[in-house]
């Protein structure tokens, strides 16, 4: 009973925290402010010793990666990955994936000049205009941090919650790329 009620609690946590996250990206006024903010809100409140962005290389991702890239805090912990290795990653799913184990193939997803040795992942894909466009990466050196056991339920609302503000955000851009 009482490790239930453990995991209830921890759960409970969990989601505060994540709210708290979801209602200050609500906020962000562009996308890399955005990230910026996700990144490290993510690390702080959950203790996660490495946070980083996935793009694919698509045309809707193309003026996301130049404004990630030329932030401060996102320039190196962002790397591109072609669609169909993305794809191979996900297993063509768009759904959060928590792996553990063999992670040799998840490492193509580290940016170039930031490498960092984990041994569980949590991948949180985004979407934008409802083509998945990236992921957030959660990389942790325990291979219990992240297993394939637990619930993603959470984290699939958060990558929800991303991509609908990435959206609005894109969407508020596009008349300014547009005009002369």
């Amino acid at each position: 009973m009482d490790e239930i009620q453990e995991t209830l609690r921890w759960n409970e946590d969990v989601a505060r925290k994540l709210s708290g996250i979801e209602r200050e990206i609500a906020d962000s006024p562009d996308p890399a402010g955005l990230f910026e903010h996700l990144v490290l809100s993510m690390e702080t409140a959950f203790g996660i010793p490495f946070v980083w962005l996935s793009l694919v290389r698509t045309p809707q991702a193309d003026a996301l990666r130049g404004t990630l890239a030329a932030s401060g805090l996102l320039g190196d912990r962002l790397n591109l990955i072609d669609g169909d290795a993305f794809a191979a990653l996900l297993d063509g799913r768009s759904e959060p994936l928590l792996v553990n184990g063999d992670l040799r193939s998840f490492y193509r997803l580290l940016p170039p000049m930031k490498k960092f040795l984990f041994r569980s992942l949590a991948l949180v894909p985004f979407t934008l205009d409802g083509t998945v466009v990236g992921s957030l990466n959660h990389g942790d050196p325990s291979p219990q941090r992240y297993h394939p056991d637990l619930a993603t339920d959470l984290l699939a609302q958060l990558g929800a919650r991303v991509s609908a503000r990435l959206g609005t955000l894109s969407s508020k851009a596009v008349p300014l790329l547009a005009s002369p």
